[in-house]
């Protein structure tokens, strides 16, 4: 064997081993430089939760992850809060479901990625986002937002509220001048200054400018612009006067879950003294609440300001608004 064959020996069993690990790097390398695309639609999907079952809905638009909405979750408030808000939007941004859980709600976050998985690997269907989702362990116990401020008849003054944002209360104080909000102070909140230090400047100004709560949400800080709102809101109720009603039996009908729902009000020495549903299409057990707790709050309320019932939301609002419409 002369000195090339030697060379020969030694470097071709060199030359197949960089063959080979150049052909493992160049096919992993187009794994990850593959896009998953997925088929338009709707998907739902379950997965477990520190709580329980988390239900997720997933809208697939233009063959990537366009959005995903928690339907149903059992897990705690506060705790949860940061995986329930990041890892959706964790998961669209990386278009995968590989993400970094959040610290603190390893158990959430992994559930909501399980949910997403299993949503993607289903049949497309149809969007459950108009059904009333059952209510967290730890719901928040601030009122809904039912009405706007172009609904209220302010009286002029300066009134303080409390909503809850993400880091706790956040309390405002609300100038209203010539029946309108001229000025929205934050003396007080818990919230992380660089998260939600746009909604803390922007959602107030939005507020006066628009003389309205139906305003986006700013993005990435959507519990401290809620909670903003509802604390506007709650300021806003001390300043509206209470209305007298003339003594009668009125008629309306507002917009529940299952349909219309009719109801009767009767008034007596100005004061509401019944309300009483005549016609719904509500589903019985989950609606119950509703129809019983609801028209009782109204009558010692004294008006329709008032807390919507954990888990029949729509149920609520809807008699809420037929009250109203028969007080009108």
């Amino acid at each position: 064997m002369d000195k090339n064959q030697k060379i020969a020996l030694i470097l071709l069993p060199i030359l197949a081993i960089v063959i080979l690990i150049g052909g493992m790097f160049i096919s992993d390398h187009n794994k990850e430089g593959a896009v998953k695309t997925y088929t338009d639609g709707i998907y739902i999907g379950e997965g477990k939760g520190f709580g329980g079952v988390i239900k997720v809905e997933v809208e697939v638009s233009g063959g990537k992850i366009a959005s995903i909405d928690l339907l149903e979750h059992g897990e705690s408030a506060g705790i949860s809060d940061p995986a329930i808000e990041g890892i959706p939007n964790a998961i669209i941004e990386a278009q995968s479901t590989e993400v970094d859980s959040i610290s603190g709600a390893t158990f959430t976050s992994g559930g909501i990625m399980e949910a997403v998985e299993n949503a993607l690997a289903s049949e497309p269907g149809t969007s459950q986002k108009d059904k009333e989702p059952a209510p967290s362990k730890e719901e928040d116990k601030k009122p809904e937002i039912t009405k706007d401020i172009s609904d209220m008849n302010l009286a002029d003054g300066t009134y303080e509220g409390t909503g809850r944002g993400f880091g706790g209360d956040i309390k405002v104080e609300v100038e209203v001048k010539d029946g309108k909000v001229a000025n929205i102070e934050i003396p007080d909140h818990g919230e992380t200054e660089n998260i939600a230090g746009p909604a803390i400047e922007g959602t107030p100004k939005a507020i006066i400018e628009a003389q309205s709560v139906e305003i986006d949400d700013v993005s990435g800080a959507t519990f401290s612009s809620k909670g903003i709102k509802k604390a506007v809101m709650d300021a806003l109720s001390k300043a509206e006067a209470k209305p007298s009603y003339e003594d009668g039996t009125y008629e309306g009908t507002g917009r529940g879950f299952g349909g219309d729902i009719k109801v009767e009000v009767e008034v007596k020495d100005t004061k509401i003294v019944g309300v009483e549903i005549l016609e719904h299409g509500e589903t019985p057990n989950i609606s119950d609440s509703a129809l019983e707790e609801i028209p009782k709050a109204i009558v010692e309320a004294q008006g329709t300001e008032v807390e919507t019932v954990s888990g029949a939301t729509t149920t609520s609002k809807g008699i809420i608004k037929a009250v109203e419409d028969a007080l009108k």
